[in-house]
């Protein structure tokens, strides 16, 4: 570990279900996306500090519970398979891996990560286009290691959750986006899922104009929805801070989180474009009257600021 950084610890979050636990391995990644709001300088976790917390987290998670292991790029970080099986030998036994998925195409990688206890990929997976697959992750050539691994993993059987942040880049081409991945999953089991999240708080920061008003993103968003169903694809319901707000669903109630959500940091008010003080999330007043208030999280603060609280609508 660093000197001066503080000890290695285990991320909280709010979700459908309970709290998911991510455990940030490394700041590294093979991709530079201009909106991920990790910092990137270079830092890795150190082995003993991982070694710690697995130590604290095993009574808490045991063989039931589900670690979910991230980045940057997790794929990136050393001993990544060492990692797992060490985790087992303290009893945890599940583990969600969030990567971008260039890599997994490695003959026979995703297979030895599923043995060690990987039920579930979520792969960020922001554009089926090359061209604006290559500007949002600031590489050139990976969108065809993206989709091998994609296949790849389709065909093991895994979990795969393939995620898009929407942005002023892709926003219009997310009915062919949902409709690629179904022609590519076609007959996987089990059945994928698709992560629509939109650009938190620190991503609208750092990449201001690839934010886009949901006011039009939202036909998009209904098409591609629609596409999914089409495909065989599940579109999951909100459950976190990256989530769409479910009002912008053909049915909201089908994509409500199922759980009430944590109101603490919610600011109320029908025009916040001039200040939100400490609020980190905005909603109109009159989404106080939505049947699904407690179960959405509204937006960030920033991006009220910037595009106002127009698209969001009581169901």
């Amino acid at each position: 570990m660093s000197a001066g950084r503080a000890p290695l610890r285990t991320e909280r979050h709010a979700q459908e279900g309970g709290v998911e636990r991510i455990l940030r391995l490394t700041h590294r990644c093979n991709q530079r996306c201009g909106f991920c709001f990790v910092p990137a300088d270079g830092w890795k976790a150190d082995p003993a500090a991982v070694e710690a917390e697995l130590d604290r987290l095993a009574p808490e998670l045991g063989a039931d519970g589900v670690l979910t292991l991230s980045g940057g790029e997790p794929l990136v970080y050393p001993g990544l398979a060492g990692l797992l099986a060490s985790a087992r030998r303290r009893g945890i036994s599940r583990f969600v891996l969030q990567t971008n998925g260039v890599g997994l195409d490695r003959p026979g990688l995703a297979e030895r990560l599923i043995a060690l206890g990987v039920v579930g990929f979520d792969v960020s997976f922001h554009s089926h286009l090359p061209r604006v697959y290559d500007r949002l992750t600031g590489t050139r050539g990976q969108h065809a290691r993206a989709m091998s691994a994609l296949s790849r993993l389709f065909a093991c059987g895994a979990q795969v959750s393939a995620v898009v942040v929407i942005t002023s880049l892709n926003y219009r081409s997310l009915p062919g986006w949902a409709g690629f991945l179904g022609r590519l999953a076609k007959g996987a089991r089990p059945a994928p899922r698709l992560g629509f999240t939109m650009l938190n708080g620190a991503g609208l920061a750092r990449a201001p104009e690839l934010g886009v008003d949901l006011a039009a993103v939202e036909p998009y968003l209904r098409r591609a929805a629609a596409r999914a169903a089409r495909e065989g694809l599940i579109v999951p319901r909100s459950s976190g801070e990256c989530d769409l707000p479910p009002c912008l669903a053909e049915s909201p109630a089908e994509f409500a989180s199922e759980d009430d959500l944590p109101q603490g940091l919610v600011r109320y008010a029908d025009d916040v474009r001039g200040g939100m003080g400490g609020a980190g999330r905005a909603k109109r007043t009159a989404c106080r009257r939505c049947p699904h208030d407690a179960k959405c999280l509204g937006v960030p603060a920033e991006y009220a600021r910037m595009f106002g609280l127009g698209a969001l609508h009581a169901a």
